[in-house]
Order: C-alpha cells, then structure tokens, then sequence
C-alpha cells in the first residue's frame, strides 16, 4: 500500500468521524430513547421472580465411624456431580411438586432449578426461582427434603444433611433493572451509530472539489459562488435622495 492510499484511508476515517460527530445528537437520542424503553418493558411487561436457596451436605464415610478419610471425601466430592443432576429428574421433582401443589410441567420447574457444587466441597446448593418468593421457599425446601432421601436410597450414601433452609426473597433476583437498561442504551447507540455509517458508506454523491478530482479524475478549473448566500448589501437612501435633508421650521 503507497502513501497515497495511506492518506485516502485516513482521509475517509476522519470524514467518517466528523459524520458521526455531527449526528452525536441523534445517536444519542436513540441512545436515551432504548434505554427508556428498555426501563418500561422491564417495569410494566416483564414478570419479577425471586429466588430461593437450601443447602445440604453429603457424607460418604467408608471407614470407621467418626473418621473421615481423604479416599472419603474424594469419593464424595466426585460424586456430587451425579447428584447435581439427579436433583433435576422426574423421581424427585414429581413428589415435590405434589407436597406443594404446584401445577407446571416437570421441564418448566426444572428449567427453575439451579443446582451448585462449591468448589473442593461436598455441599450441594439448590436454588429455585418463582414468581412468588413463599412458593419458591417452600418448593426448595421440599425439594432439597426429597433429593436428601433419595440420593441416600439410590447412591447408597451413608446420609445427606440438610445445611440451611431456603429464605424467603424481599428483592427479586429477576430481571434486573441496571442490566436492561445498560443493554437497552447500548443496542439503541449501536443501531443509530450503524446506520449512520451505512448511511455514509452508501453515499457515492459529489460535494467538494476533492471529490471531483478523487472520483472523476477532473481538475476543477473555476467554482461558481452561492449567490444566495452571498447577496450584496443593498444601500438604503432616505426619501430625498443623496440631497440634504430639509429642516423643519
């Protein structure tokens, strides 16, 4: 690439940089108008959900009672990722969903349905998310209830301990304000900014003598002025003429 083309690229950057400086207005405007937006649907269309968490902790004790050895807790903190997954099947959400009278399908409640192994642990946190923060308290509790029983049925774990009850929710953890609004902003600046330089792209119009040369391969060799925007002064004379005036008795 010459210098020649250097400077055509840079020349076209700076242009494009003045553009969207002279739309600034409009960008942001379309900025405040997506987060305003935003701000509404969240407000007025969108359904807060509340979240609520219990936690138990697994015990796999192979030797003797009242030891733990480290065969132990590595066995256990393997196996806690089946059981991540076992909290989520039909075996345990049906019941629970029978105790609490809850009417959904298994599928939506375990879309719901977070479960977590905190890193070098063998504790288990279940968290559910509900439109009602009583519900989700109370599905999460009989749910952690019911995983407790049945891990140590089928898994043939010595006991599961149930570590804290779930909470009921005074925020909703669901959909957050801040993050629409900042996603809304952001996709409003990202559209208006992109049609505006679309809108540059696509303008092949000549309007300056660089272009003429740039494009045309044309010397301009004279320019004809605006006389719209170049009208002379017109001079004002009283109603006498360039004479004096006469004074008045």
């Amino acid at each position: 690439m010459d210098e020649r083309e250097k400077d055509e690229i840079e020349i076209d950057l700076l242009q494009l940089v003045g553009v969207l400086w002279e739309k600034v207005g409009v960008i942001a405007g379309a900025t405040i108008g997506s987060a305003l937006i935003a701000l509404l649907v969240t407000q007025f269309l969108m359904t807060p959900m509340y979240e609520s968490t219990a936690s138990v902790y697994v015990i796999n004790r192979q030797g003797e009672v009242g030891s733990a050895t480290s065969s132990d807790l590595s066995a256990a903190t393997s196996l806690t990722y089946d059981f991540e997954h076992m909290v989520t099947t039909h075996r345990i959400l049906e019941p629970a969903m029978k105790r609490v009278g809850l009417e959904m399908s298994v599928e939506e409640l375990a879309r719901r349905i977070t479960v977590t192994n905190p890193s070098n642990t063998r504790i288990l946190e279940i968290t559910v998310e509900d439109e009602d923060p009583e519900m989700a308290k109370r599905i999460v509790d009989e749910l952690s209830a019911i995983a407790a029983e049945t891990i140590v049925e089928i898994m043939e774990i010595e006991k599961v301990n149930s570590i804290d009850e779930g909470l009921v929710a005074d925020k909703p953890s669901s959909p957050s304000m801040k993050k629409n609004i900042a996603i809304g902003g952001m996709l409003g600046c990202l559209i208006a900014s992109g049609l505006v330089v679309m809108q540059f792209i696509l303008d092949d119009t000549i309007k300056t003598d660089e272009d003429i040369e740039k494009y045309l391969h044309l010397s301009v060799l004279g320019a004809i002025p605006d006389m719209e925007n170049n009208k002379p002064a017109r001079k004002r004379t009283g109603g006498l003429g360039k004479g004096k005036r006469r004074k008045r008795a």
